[in-house]
């Protein structure tokens, strides 16, 4: 099985980064597992032209957002983490799904979108000031619930997660990395067989 990391944290140190290395080392082999960090790759905006449907590839010139398209469309579970600030939020994670919109579903001649696979699983991480933060934005490009969307148009069974940080609990409390690991071993023991 193919496990694709999205990690939309620029911050090595943050909760949400240790959450996703958690779920990870849950994973047992002979699962494989590929990251990539979202931050600093070469994301053109959506024209919204809509010439990707329904082939699955979009049509501008290749940048990042390819390669990770490619990605996408083979892997068997995704896990994305997502950081505190909208902005990151925005710039990273959300022109990427815009982009990527094609490679996880196709527009049928009524104009509805159907997934290209059903049943995959996807786990969405973040931490819980970054739910606070998108939901009190009034921006609607800042807000997870669209990368949600996505993935349940894309046909992922969704996995919310979200580390909270209480006044004086230690860093490892936010979500103990042993119930991460737990839930990277659950992840592996869901994923269908192609």
């Amino acid at each position: 099985m193919k496990v694709l990391v999205l990690n939309g944290c620029s911050d090595e140190k943050s909760a949400t980064q240790d959450l996703l290395k958690g779920i990870c080392d849950g994973i047992p082999a002979p699962h494989e597992i590929a990251w990539i960090n979202l931050h600093g790759l070469a994301i053109q905006s959506c024209q919204k032209c809509h010439k990707c449907f329904p082939c699955g590839e979009c049509v501008l010139p290749e940048d990042d957002a390819h390669a990770v398209a490619r990605s996408m469309i083979s892997a068997d579970a995704l896990i994305i983490g997502l950081q505190a600030s909208p902005q990151d939020i925005h710039i990273a994670v959300e022109r990427l799904f815009e982009r990527c919109m094609s490679a996880m579903a196709f527009k049928t001649p009524q104009g509805d979108f159907r997934p290209w696979r059903q049943g995959r699983f996807a786990i969405l991480a973040c931490h819980e000031a970054c739910c606070v933060a998108v939901n009190e934005s009034k921006s609607p490009q800042a807000d997870s619930s669209s990368v949600a969307k996505a993935l349940e148009i894309g046909g992922f069974n969704l996995i919310k997660v979200t580390t909270q940080a209480k006044t004086g609990q230690a860093r490892d409390d936010f979500f103990p990395v042993e119930k991460a690991r737990s839930l990277g071993c659950s992840l592996s023991c869901i994923m269908i067989p192609r």
